[in-house]
């Protein structure tokens, strides 16, 4: 998609004005330019003396700009690679202001960024890194964490899977009926007397009459809410520590969470007051940098996967 011939140094000067407004998660980009030896600990002390994120931006950005292409290069090559956490979210909704006061929110950072020329270097981003250190420390706990609780559900029901002893299973087709839209497996559905059927007989009304193959690894990639419906001892418990053990095995570059409750918890789970208490005092709590990690989670809330398991 690129788009410009011009010069890194050049690319980051026309677009100061907007990178001092609307450039996020600064201790991402201070980080990963004191990785590559663009910046110094003494630079670096600096920028975090800085009391305002405003201020940061422009001492990052007089400092880039001074140290010349090659900084400047680095520079964009980090906002690219971390776009999704430095630039913020895309805009989904276009303009339809047209007045002169809303020309400069017309800017789109990502387009901007999309619109560079950067050469085929594609194994300089292999180290970048997509938060700071404390938010990866904290993703790297939940992660064994995640792996520790699917190991101990899996090896408590391994004698289900036992040749010798294995039982007469039955499985049904998992299938995500997306609200609002027009979907495959068209769940069946009752109207008003549905809240007074016994439970039973509502979990026969979302028996399929299609079904395509979703996997534990497609719900992952999902951005919806999503509810887990069928006859007890259908599977759903499993399911949920596959896509645990899924998450906790994906080796991938971006920086996200996630948190399971088990509602037959509740004392625990009850007892949290805040958002800070249900995800560091329940599930686990960050090794260092607290409210840095704290404040990621509230920024990024698009990269956060919750699974609660109930009560049946």
């Amino acid at each position: 998609m690129a788009c410009t011939t011009q010069s890194a140094l050049d690319y980051v000067k026309s677009a100061r004005v907007h990178l001092v407004r609307e450039l996020n998660n600064l201790s991402v980009v201070v980080e990963n330019l004191y990785q590559q030896r663009v910046f110094s600990d003494e630079e670096v002390k600096e920028i975090q003396a800085e009391r305002h994120d405003y201020d940061k931006t422009r001492r990052i950005l007089d400092s880039v700009t001074k140290k010349g292409e090659a900084a400047c290069y680095k520079f964009l090559r980090i906002i690219d690679v971390t776009r999704k956490r430095t630039l913020g979210r895309t805009s989904l909704v276009p303009e339809t202001k047209s007045s002169a006061s809303t020309e400069a929110k017309k800017f789109d950072l990502h387009i901007w960024i999309s619109c560079f020329s950067f050469k085929d270097d594609t194994q300089m981003d292999i180290n970048y890194l997509q938060g700071s250190r404390p938010c990866h420390r904290y993703q790297e706990n939940l992660k064994s964490k995640a792996q520790k609780i699917s190991n101990e559900f899996w090896k408590a029901n391994k004698i289900q899977f036992d040749r010798n002893n294995k039982p007469d299973l039955s499985y049904a087709a998992l299938v995500l009926d997306t609200q609002g839209s027009v979907s495959p497996s068209k769940i069946k559905k009752l109207k008003n007397k549905k809240s007074k059927m016994s439970r039973p007989k509502k979990l026969r009304t979302y028996i399929p009459e299609d079904s395509p193959d979703i996997s534990p690894s497609d719900l992952l990639k999902t951005d919806k809410n999503i509810l887990l419906v069928g006859k007890p001892g259908i599977g759903k418990t499993a399911l949920t520590h596959e896509m645990l053990k899924l998450w906790a095995e994906r080796d991938n570059k971006e920086l996200d969470y996630m948190f399971y409750f088990d509602m037959r918890e509740t004392s625990h789970i009850m007892m949290a007051k805040s958002l800070e208490d249900l995800l560091f005092s329940v599930i686990s709590e960050p090794d260092e940098g607290k409210e840095e990690v704290l404040q990621d989670i509230k920024k990024n809330s698009d990269n956060i996967t919750s699974l609660v398991q109930s009560l049946s």
